[in-house]
């Protein structure tokens, strides 16, 4: 909260030097942001929720919190659905976006962003995030012996169709085998109007286990203020984002000094990475309905001893 205060503070007096700041948010939320906002000098926020009963408890915080119908309206909408005029009462010069989840697109930041910029905003509006720069790591993530027994072959069902949550990130359920990698860097003022696929390779720097990819993403939110939901962020006590797990189709055994290239692609609502051509040593068990939460129980030492 206070990183984007200071990025919400720096671009609503920025922009206010020469003329009204009126600002477009996206997922708005309890009205949070919104109200940092109209504190920090704006003239005018639109705040868009697409959560009927979030909309209205952000609608009840900002006018408890004395703020009027004149400085801010509410609005109940999909972002991509939003028009100007009926929805959105002048173009604004400072969209503020926070629809962001552990995978960055998955939630729609992109086409959200996309349509804002194309029908409501001003040429070259201030955009919060500015950027977002996206990492990756190979990773070995195996639990084989909890309270003294083996369950190991559990780790045959660690398989999810898109990244899964619930996973402790600690040095024993996620194990680095690579350094982390640049694999995108977004520019919220340009997005991607397509998908993208394209080719890195991984330096493996320990032997292991390969069955897991990592990513997180750091965001340049305004005027060097950035905000990173990479692990050491999370160490340091960041909790509403942090990185994103995508296992593999199998398991791979690997080499200090190994090279794999590994296949990063997205479709501007989903990050994705693979291996052309793998040699998996073992096969995962594709099934979606298995309960991933089984991994974090049995990761959680502390609740485990207990029992």
């Amino acid at each position: 909260h206070e990183i984007y205060k200071e990025a919400i503070t720096k671009a609503v007096r920025d922009i206010s030097v020469d003329m009204d700041c009126r600002v477009l948010h996206l997922g708005a939320g309890s009205g949070l942001n919104t109200m940092m906002c109209l504190k920090a000098g704006a003239h005018h926020v639109t705040a868009v929720e697409r959560w009927l009963y979030l909309a209205m408890s952000s609608k009840e915080v900002l006018l408890s919190n004395g703020f009027n119908d004149d400085q801010v309206k509410v609005i109940y909408k999909r972002p991509t659905d939003l028009a100007l005029l009926r929805d959105v009462p002048v173009v604004c010069n400072l969209l503020l976006c926070d629809i962001l989840d552990d995978g960055l697109l998955t939630s729609g930041i992109i086409p959200a962003v996309k349509h804002a910029l194309g029908n409501m905003m001003i040429d070259q509006p201030v955009v919060i995030p500015c950027s977002a720069t996206v990492y990756v790591q190979a990773g070995q993530v195996y639990t084989k012996d909890v309270c003294g027994f083996d369950v190991s072959v559990m780790n045959r069902h660690r398989w999810m169709p898109a990244f899964t949550s619930g996973t402790p990130f600690n040095e024993e359920s996620f194990v680095p085998l690579s350094a982390p990698m640049e694999v995108w860097q977004f520019d919220m003022l340009t997005p991607p109007e397509e998908a993208d696929q394209h080719s890195v390779d991984v330096h493996f720097t320990r032997p292991g286990v390969f069955n897991a990819i990592r990513f997180w993403y750091d965001l340049h939110l305004y005027d060097g203020v950035h905000l990173s939901t990479g692990p050491e962020t999370v160490e340091l006590g960041l909790k509403s984002l942090r990185p994103a797990v995508q296992y593999m189709k199998g398991q791979m055994h690997v080499k200090e000094g190994d090279v794999i290239p590994l296949t990063a692609m997205h479709n501007t609502v989903r990050i994705k990475f693979d291996i052309d051509d793998a040699e998996y040593a073992s096969i995962a068990r594709p099934d979606a309905s298995f309960p991933q939460n089984q991994f974090s129980f049995l990761s959680d030492t502390t609740r485990n001893e207990a029992y």
